[in-house]
């Protein structure tokens, strides 16, 4: 008999696309060419929009750095010409410029770099979405009330001197029935411009409705099942079907070479946590067997990735029931052997113990602040406390998921960055991309590195997983995050 468990409410937070929550902004560290660069994308709200792009390149002797904008299904040739960076003042090596994003959809950011050691580019992926609607400042609508009203006024003046001394030879007095004339033509004139005003009113309304009913960006949502398979608990998580007021649920592709990338955290205490990927059933349904975590409620992101270049993250919430005792003879679903979960708190230190003794240790120097540049640095020691040698793990030396407490903000990092590298070779049309930069020195390499900005201050909680000696680890950290400025 199937025992079925339904998930809680989903639960769809604000901002939920690219690989992130509450998180926007896009973060890339890579190399054009010669040049190690570290870009960062911070899209518009609004669509059309402007996106502010800087770029830090290491090296010096940079002489141009432009930046295109690309969208999805027009490619290099229907993009404009590329905007120049400009060096920011009381900078040696960062560079800021500004992107239109016209349309909603997949963009790359394609960065290139020339210099004296010659050039080269990246290609940054970036999610144009409408966020939000702005709304009018209360001093700005009433400036433009006082001008409409002189407008107003003025023309309806204008309607009545058109038809009184305006057809009068000059010095010749208005009669009675000129003014006349001239009061039934003002009245006339109001009465017309008042039909305009309430038209061009209700054009304006019908505008605005239609911007937040149908183009302002609504997340998938997404519903979840749990149920019982001999000694298995089965999570499985169905797309709802797309309507008229959401992007079409378009076809998706492997990214790290799967589906979906399903991370599972455990609320109110945050001190369980799995990364771990569903296969896909057909279209809009996914399955994947639960590991042995404690039992609770989970919140739930799960990242994919469109053909189109598209990135997004689903989220729900989920009552995980207590694990079945393990039986192999009756497994109904293998797992992928790249799920890893983990038990347990986090460290408020900067050294945080691993599974099989070894140590994993923050190598932070200063206090996060909001929206700072906040690259995260982990050395990994092992039983010994010797540098451990780190493995690839899917395609990368690390893996780093990002938490507010509150859960306002989730992001999911790779030392290159935030960006889907599935989204990456999309843009690349189709070349696979040279991870090497990323693997430098592996099986000797004890250290691995994100890039980030934390969006806002708070409490934030950090997993960072790698992979030695065959077996996947995952350190967890707890910080504050503080204001911008005090």
């Amino acid at each position: 008999m199937r025992l079925r468990l339904v998930f809680l409410a989903v639960v769809l937070l604000p901002w939920t696309a690219g690989a992130h929550v509450g998180s926007p902004n896009v973060f890339f560290e890579g190399k054009a060419g010669p040049y190690p660069v570290r870009v960062v994308v911070r899209p518009p709200e609004v669509v059309p929009g402007l996106a502010e792009i800087s770029v830090r390149v290491e090296g010096g002797d940079v002489r141009r750095v432009t930046a295109l904008p690309v969208f999805w299904n027009a490619g290099r040739k229907g993009a404009p010409p590329p905007d120049e960076a400009t060096l920011v003042r009381g900078e040696t090596n960062l560079y800021a410029t500004s992107l239109w994003l016209m349309k909603s959809g997949a963009y790359s950011v394609d960065v290139a770099v020339e210099g004296a050691r010659g050039g080269g580019s990246v290609v940054v992926p970036v999610n144009s979405l409408a966020l939000t609607r702005r709304a009018m400042a209360p001093w700005f609508g009433a400036m433009l009330t006082v001008l409409g009203l002189a407008l107003f006024v003025g023309a309806v003046r204008i309607a009545g001197a058109t038809f009184g001394e305006a057809i009068l030879e000059p010095g010749v007095a208005l009669t009675k029935a000129d003014r006349r004339r001239a009061r039934f033509s003002m009245a006339m004139a109001a009465v017309v411009f008042a039909l305009l005003l309430a038209v061009g009113r209700a054009w304006w309304n019908s505008e605005d409705a239609n911007y937040r009913n149908n183009r302002l960006f609504k997340p998938q949502p997404v519903s979840a099942t749990v149920r019982r398979e001999g000694a298995q608990s089965i999570l499985r998580l169905a797309v709802e079907r797309s309507d008229s007021r959401r992007p079409e649920w378009t076809p998706l592709v492997p990214d790290h070479g799967k589906m979906m990338h399903l991370f599972l955290i455990r609320e109110p205490g945050l001190d369980a946590f799995a990364h771990i990927h569903p296969i896909q059933r057909d279209r809009w349904t996914f399955e994947v067997a639960l590991p042995p975590l404690p039992s609770g409620t989970y919140r739930a992101y799960a990242d994919v990735t469109h053909e189109n270049g598209f990135s997004q993250t689903l989220v729900a919430s989920a009552q995980v029931p207590e694990p079945g005792a393990p039986d192999p003879a009756s497994l109904f679903l293998a797992t992928d052997p790249d799920d890893s979960w983990h038990a347990g708190g986090a460290t408020p230190l900067t050294v945080c113990e691993l599974d099989g003794g070894g140590t994993m240790v923050w190598e932070r120097d200063t206090s996060l602040r909001e929206n700072r540049a906040a690259p995260l640095h982990f050395k990994v020691l092992d039983a010994a406390g010797q540098p451990a040698a780190l493995q690839p793990y899917m395609g990368m030396l690390g893996h780093a998921a990002i938490r507010r407490d509150d859960g306002t903000v989730f992001a999911h990092l790779h030392p290159v960055g935030s960006i889907s590298m599935a989204s990456q070779e999309f843009f690349t049309r189709g070349v696979p991309m040279d991870h090497s930069q990323h693997l430098a020195a592996t099986g000797t390499d004890d250290r691995v590195s994100f890039p980030y900005e934390f969006p806002k201050l708070g409490r934030y909680f950090i997993w960072v997983q790698v992979k030695s000696a065959d077996r996947v680890l995952t350190g967890v950290f707890d910080t504050e995050v503080l204001p911008a400025r005090e």
